[in-house]
């Protein structure tokens, strides 16, 4: 317990690393739907349908753009979190090139694969345990995946 506000600082620093990292994707989102939102007003409006359906469908790109980017952003997160944590430095998990590079290597991606098969694996096998299976299923693959992670990031100059 001796250093747990280091340990609480250190989440919480995690925490806004995948708040900041997602900001583009939230942008896109909610651009897509506050369009969405004023098609369907003027639609209703106009009471036409076809205002509704080509501006539903001038939407979808904007959604799967957004999408894209949650996948971008979720790929590059671990990268910049183990860029932060091994420099004890905030400002290492926005070095772009540098967590561009580590991202974006061989045993980077064979590791996150690998992490993503671990945690079905053992989503199924601790999913049978009511209550506190996912949880326990939750912790293991959290130390697991992230040394997978950390150690591919290390080998990688």
């Amino acid at each position: 317990w001796k250093n747990f506000w280091n340990y609480f600082l250190t989440g919480l620093l995690y925490f806004c690393i995948i708040l900041i990292y997602m900001i583009p994707a939230f942008v896109i989102f909610w651009i897509a739907v506050g369009t969405a939102f004023f098609t369907t007003l003027t639609a209703a409006a106009l009471q036409n349908i076809g205002v509704l359906i080509s501006g539903l469908i001038a939407t979808a790109p904007l959604i799967i753009m957004a999408f894209i980017l949650v996948a971008l952003a979720f790929y590059l997160i671990p990268a910049a979190a183990i860029s932060y944590v091994s420099s004890n430095k905030f400002s290492e998990a926005f070095n772009l090139r540098k967590v561009f590079k580590k991202a974006f290597s061989g045993s980077y991606f064979i590791a996150l694969i690998l992490g993503l098969l671990y945690i079905m694996v053992l989503g199924v096998i601790f999913g049978w345990i009511p209550y506190v299976g996912r949880a326990i299923a939750s912790f293991i693959v959290a130390i697991t995946v992230y040394t997978m992670l950390g150690e591919s990031y290390t080998e990688i100059k």
